[in-house]
């Protein structure tokens, strides 16, 4: 009998964690695993639903952190399942040890909130309920084990990267259809989650180079929260013709193909999806050096860090970095070799079939009844 995995994500789930989802609903065999997706408001484009996978939507409650708890609460009291997984859920809605007796995973992608994944961890605990955590990066995973979570309850899986959507893309089209000449320096960047940095930063970084090179133009991809507040930015300064507001349609290997270099103006750790994805294409990154970036770039080997996210600095070490033809060369060959290492898909998918596989088994060999409601069905 196939095993019933229960999936909740809410519109606050990073980029990040809804590839790996994506990833588990398209390649995990129905035969063994029956999936459902619980989604609070509207995820990321991201996320890939494929027709086989049933779906609960709720709306969003973006004010009440206590309201979207209680709709967690209320499926998992009538929904059967084998596996609870939250997807960064427990960053931002307040769910402790109520609503199930199943074993549960809580994917962590970013450091936000980790007070309250301890908490959910210490509920379950008294309970004599299992959880687990797969983390997306390793500091994110050092941060877990620091706050107390016993460190085999603790997995890192990082990013999965399709190189077959990477050998496919179309530079040459993709330019085209985002008005970008064919001889300009082009720069794409990304919006980390938080305040300090993302796209916000990255336009000022290419209006100082503007001033150095005429032909430097920038993508912006869209639905990121720093979005709104860096096209206003973007069509207010002076030289607004340098940027391309990509939208929601292209993925990343699309806009890594259109671009020349990749910029991440990050200023605290979190999801680097992205930089998984711009290893893997071949495309020179620059990047600030906070812990999580530091997991897969080292300075002058696979890519190029600067010491804080100021916008001139920035600035100096993407010019630095572009005047330096051979060591872009030397970073482009390591971080694509690493990357092939690294983010492959087979890997991302056997390291979740590990975890399922031992908590599903872990379940099967626990006959201690149930003490709340909800679980499984047998």
């Amino acid at each position: 009998m196939a095993a019933h995995l229960l999936h909740i994500v809410d519109e606050s789930t990073p980029e990040d964690s809804l590839a790996h989802l994506s990833l588990l609903l398209h390649q995990l065999p129905p035969a063994r695993f029956k999936q459902t997706i619980l989604m609070l408001g509207c995820p990321a484009p991201v996320l890939r639903l494929p027709p086989h996978v049933s779906v609960h939507q709720t709306p969003g409650v973006k004010s009440m952190r206590e309201l979207r708890a209680i709709k967690v609460f209320q499926v998992l009291r009538r929904q059967p399942f084998d596996l609870l997984l939250m997807w960064d859920l427990l960053q931002h809605v307040p769910v402790c040890g109520e609503g199930s007796a199943s074993p549960s995973l809580a994917i962590v992608s970013d450091r936000l909130g980790i007070a309250n994944v301890f908490h959910w961890h210490v509920m379950r605990r008294e309970h004599g309920l299992q959880s687990h955590f797969v983390c997306l990066t390793d500091s994110i995973r050092q941060q877990l084990v620091h706050v107390g979570i016993p460190g085999d309850k603790v997995r890192l899986i990082r990013a999965s990267v399709d190189l077959a959507e990477i050998r496919q893309a179309d530079r040459q089209r993709l330019r085209t259809e985002l008005g970008l000449p064919a001889d300009a320096r082009v720069l794409l960047t990304a919006c980390p989650p938080g305040k300090n940095g993302g796209q916000y930063l990255a336009v000022w970084v290419a209006g100082i180079l503007h001033q150095i090179w005429p032909d430097v133009r920038m993508i912006l991809p869209g639905g990121f929260r720093e979005d709104r507040r860096a096209r206003r930015l973007g069509e207010e300064c002076y030289c607004p013709q340098i940027f391309r507001f990509a939208g929601e349609q292209y993925g990343p290997a699309d806009l890594l193909a259109a671009s020349d270099m990749f910029v991440w103006p990050e200023a605290a750790s979190s999801p680097v999806g992205w930089l998984a994805w711009a290893m893997a294409a071949g495309v020179p990154i620059v990047a600030t050096g906070t812990p999580s970036t530091r997991e897969l770039i080292r300075d002058g080997q696979t890519g190029f860090l600067a010491d804080c996210a100021r916008p001139h600095v920035l600035a100096t070490r993407i010019r630095a970095a572009w005047e330096d033809p051979n060591a872009r060369r030397r970073c482009v060959q390591e971080a694509a070799h690493q990357a092939y290492e690294l983010f492959r898909p087979q890997k991302c998918l056997d390291a979740y079939l590990d975890v399922l596989r031992q908590l599903l088994d872990d379940r099967a060999g626990d006959t201690q009844e149930p003490t709340l409601g909800g679980g499984g069905h047998g």
